[in-house]
């Protein structure tokens, strides 16, 4: 059972071009179901899913994305462009939102606001691998404050919600790229930390330089 998890693991990559087919809807329950197992602060399982799959609706939050430069330019040189490009080929999209009142169930001496992420993260992980096993793709779409509002409204979600993030589902329109991990000896420590694996700031620095939004990205071009 490990290695067909394992295997899942492996093969999950981030699609941000769909195939117009519709999604299944067993698909989606099971996507759904995978989300609802995951572990939460204290249980509460302080999440909503809304599945949202009619077109309209579906090019309504296209429009709100596109249209907001500050939610596109997170960085200056973030391509306006193609921002919504992925969120308008998905045929189906699980919108994740939180209820943050559950926090009050967390210890008062923790980060009650990062066990309450981490839940919600949990859940969204889950949907993924298996989206993953179904043969479909997926990839997130946050959601920032300059959206938050316009999304609310278009999708009827009551103020005391956060909408955490999008997750696109459909299937493939080409085939993925494989993407490169670290491996194991470099990132593990035993017992206690090993100081001579940490990398250096020139190695951070070149990494984060790497992995900056390009005109790429998220551009229609990047058939990913």
């Amino acid at each position: 059972m490990i290695d067909t998890l394992l295997k899942v693991m492996q093969e999950r990559k981030c699609v941000r071009n769909f195939k117009p087919d519709p999604v299944p809807e067993e698909y989606i329950e099971k996507i759904l179901e995978a989300g609802r197992l995951a572990p939460s602060g204290a249980n509460t399982q302080p999440w909503e899913f809304l599945v949202v799959s009619d077109e309209k609706i579906r090019k309504g939050i296209d429009n709100i994305f596109t249209e907001s430069r500050e939610a596109c330019k997170m960085f200056d040189d973030f391509p306006f462009s193609g921002a919504g490009s992925n969120i308008r080929t998905a045929p189906a999209m699980i919108v994740v939102c939180g209820d943050h009142r559950f926090q009050e169930a967390y210890p008062y001496d923790s980060h009650q606001d990062v066990i309450y992420t981490m839940g919600l993260a949990s859940a969204i992980e889950h949907m993924h691998l298996a989206a993953a096993a179904l043969g479909l793709g997926s990839c997130w779409c946050t959601v920032r404050q300059s959206v938050d509002r316009k999304l609310k409204k278009l999708l009827n979600v009551p103020p005391i919600y956060d909408i955490f993030e999008i997750v696109l589902v459909g299937f493939p329109k080409v085939e993925t790229r494989g993407t490169s991990r670290r491996e194991l000896p470099g990132m593990v420590h035993r017992d206690k930390f090993d100081a001579a694996k940490c990398r250096s700031e020139e190695e951070i620095r070149k990494l984060c330089e790497h992995q900056r939004p390009s005109a790429n990205v998220y551009s229609p071009g990047r058939q990913r």
